[in-house]
């Protein structure tokens, strides 16, 4: 099956009379994977984040579960789940979309799960006329598990393989930092590292 979308990611820095002197927040759920072959993973839940000095709610969104297929066809295809938004903050950063895959003769994959703010999903199973592999569980905030595998029915396989659940506590990632005067300082150094580079020639490994 194909992997589940990232859930949605907000940041903001509130002032101190906008976060008053409490806040209330709820913490989203990651979404499970389908525990059947063909069967589409759940849904991750809803962060949000309200201070009580009046500054802006934040709400990230968990990703949609990626779908499974089990018809009895010579190729199958399963689509990605979905991302999750998000809204209320300074950033506001949707997830990835969960990777789609199609299966063909005897053997199959799983898609990955969609990447969040933070890192990416858990890789995709797979499944073979031997066995079956689940999908990974994703471990880093907001991201999207890993898609069972869709073996049709036509195959010489025996059944898929599960997908993996969602990263729990992250189905949408809202970060919360707050600091004081003194630590933030007259100034802040940042650096941001560059992408890797693509491999140039066939065969080679990418930067």
């Amino acid at each position: 099956g194909a992997g589940g979308g990232a859930g949605g990611t907000t940041i903001k820095l509130y002032t101190v009379a906008e976060i008053g002197a409490s806040a209330s927040y709820s913490i989203g759920g990651g979404g499970t994977g389908a525990t059947t072959a063909g069967a589409t993973g759940g849904t991750g839940g809803t962060t949000t984040f309200t201070p009580s000095g009046g500054g802006a709610t934040l709400t990230a969104n968990g990703g949609g579960g990626g779908t499974g297929n089990s018809t009895a066809a010579t190729a199958v295809y399963a689509n990605g789940g979905t991302s999750g938004s998000s809204t209320g903050g300074d950033i506001n950063a949707s997830g990835q979309d969960g990777f789609s895959v199609g299966s063909v003769a005897a053997a199959a994959i799983g898609g990955n799960g969609g990447a969040s703010y933070y890192a990416g999903g858990g890789k995709g199973g797979y499944r073979t006329t031997s066995g079956a592999t689940a999908g990974e569980t994703a471990v880093t905030y907001g991201a999207g598990g890993g898609g069972g595998a869709s073996l049709n029915t036509n195959n010489s396989g025996t059944g898929g393989a599960a997908g993996g659940n969602g990263a729990g506590g992250g189905a949408g990632g809202t970060t919360i930092k707050l600091y004081t005067v003194a630590e933030i300082g007259a100034s802040a150094s940042y650096s941001i590292g560059g992408g890797g580079t693509g491999a140039t020639t066939a065969g080679a490994t990418g930067g």
